[in-house]
């Protein structure tokens, strides 16, 4: 009896043993993949990753672990990242600007070496560069020197009296050159010139009978106005023979004419005083535009000047008074020219001729 449960209590154990070890063995399995993690960079492309684990499930029992990798990765295109421009290199040197004589030459780079993009710097510098070329003498040509044309004549040197006008010219046309010669003949010329009527007469200190001689010269000034300038002039001889016979009387020129000279037969007496010469421009017309008296009876009667006082008035006559002496001239006729009019008014008696003519 006591033998017998003992045996059926150890069969019971081995029963429960080998239950136990006929359980079976599980593999692993992997879980679902995770979230993506972050991009590896801020800007540009780089890598996401996510992972799993074997936990589903877990292995047991000598089952087999999972097979595959536990993680797997994607490129992440981020914002594009800024490119800041970068020179290539220069080209090459332009032809030279002269082929003797000093030039330049250039050369160029662009910033295409990156471009800057995505709001990235520009290049810094220049992107040309500059350098002399040709720097040796030209050879020189032999040429001989030309004279340009004249230039018209300066305006005269005075307004009274004579003067002097000038004209020019240059050894450009062309300049000489390498062992050309220079321009033969004068660069500049030189000619007289005068203003044509009386304005006023010069006379000596007195002596002897007080003739005519003691006259010695015309003052000569420009008239006021520039119109006629350039014309030429239209003169007569004023006959003055019988008008200086008498006594305090009048010798004049004709209407719109100015004194320019007197002729005398003999240097006594006023009545040897036969003519004057009176000169108008051409086209100016037989009148003028304003006359007077001037009173030269003590101006005249010792040395010095004697003349129209007024500013623009001219010589177109004279009054002899009651003798013959050079003092006896008494008055000028002293006349202005009418507006519009430029009549330089040349006025010089300054020495006798050979025949007794007291002229310009």
């Amino acid at each position: 009896m006591v033998g017998g449960p003992i045996g059926v209590s150890m069969v019971n154990v081995k029963a429960r043993s080998v239950i136990r070890e006929a359980k079976c063995t599980t593999n692993e399995g992997w879980s679902s993949f995770g979230n993506w993690g972050p991009c590896s960079v801020t800007c540009g492309v780089g890598q996401q990753e996510r992972k799993r684990t074997c936990t589903n499930p877990p292995p047991s029992f000598g089952g087999l672990s999972c097979s595959g990798p536990d993680r797997e990765t994607r490129p992440c295109n981020q914002a594009s990242c800024s490119v800041d421009g970068g020179w290539s290199n220069f080209g090459e040197w332009s032809q030279c600007t002269k082929t003797c004589g000093g030039g330049t030459q250039m050369r160029a780079r662009t910033c295409t070496n990156p471009r800057p993009a995505y709001g990235g710097k520009q290049c810094i510098g220049d992107s040309k560069e500059e350098r002399k070329c040709n720097t040796g003498p030209c050879a020189v040509p032999n040429v001989d020197g030309g004279f340009t044309q004249w230039s018209a004549f300066s305006k005269c040197s005075k307004t009274c009296g004579k003067g002097k006008k000038t004209r020019n010219r240059k050894c450009t046309n062309p300049p000489p050159s390498g062992f050309g010669k220079n321009c033969k003949g004068p660069y500049s010329q030189t000619m007289k010139c005068k203003v044509r009527s009386c304005k006023g007469l010069w006379r000596n200190d007195p002596s002897g009978n007080n003739g005519l001689w003691l006259i010695e010269e015309g003052k000569c000034c420009g008239a006021k106005e520039p119109s006629y300038a350039n014309q030429p002039s239209t003169c007569t001889n004023a006959n003055w023979w019988g008008a200086l016979d008498g006594k305090n009387v009048w010798a004049l020129c004709p209407a719109g004419y100015y004194m320019e000279g007197i002729y005398i037969s003999d240097p006594t007496n006023i009545y040897n005083i036969e003519e004057s010469k009176c000169c108008r421009p051409q086209n100016y017309p037989n009148a003028y535009d304003d006359c007077y008296d001037e009173d030269v009876g003590i101006s005249f009667d010792k040395k010095g000047w004697s003349e129209c006082k007024r500013n623009g008035y001219y010589m177109t006559g004279i009054y002899k008074g009651g003798c013959e002496h050079v003092y006896c001239i008494e008055k000028f006729k002293c006349c202005s020219m009418k507006k519009g009019i430029a009549f330089y008014v040349l006025q010089n008696l300054y020495s006798y001729s050979k025949e007794g003519s007291l002229r310009l």
